[in-house]
């Protein structure tokens, strides 16, 4: 049993809305807490299998990443773990939508100035 919003959902609602969530630029971050061996959470991590609907459906795309605190904590790096996955998992979005990124215009003058200032210069101008 999962619990959200404060409803109880079973582990095919979850997964359904999991699966509907694949289509928004969405991410579900899991951080399990204690010592257990977080099986379902695991599994809603599609790392190994990938997630389907109660249909069999697959997933769209892995918005999921769960990660062990315990095992972050000890390495040092829980915001890394939890982090890991997100920017592929922005990209994969925007590959679905067909989204294209535009040029950004950069206004060479700014780097002119500084490059031209001494450090000290440069702190002053900001």
């Amino acid at each position: 049993m999962i619990l959200t919003d404060g409803e109880i959902h079973d582990m095919k609602d979850t997964r359904d809305l999991i699966c509907q969530a694949a289509h928004l630029p969405a991410s579900v971050i899991i951080v399990g807490i204690g010592n257990e061996k977080f099986e379902m959470m695991q599994a809603l991590d599609g790392d190994t299998e990938p997630l389907c609907d109660r249909n069999g459906n697959k997933c769209a795309r892995d918005i999921v990443q769960f990660v062990k605190f315990k095992e972050c904590m000890k390495q040092g790096n829980l915001a890394e773990q939890v982090l890991k996955e997100v920017p592929e998992q922005v990209c994969k979005f925007m590959e679905k939508v067909s989204f294209v990124p535009q040029p950004v215009q950069v206004n060479q003058a700014i780097y002119e100035v500084h490059a031209a200032a001494t450090p000290a210069e440069q702190m002053i101008q900001h």
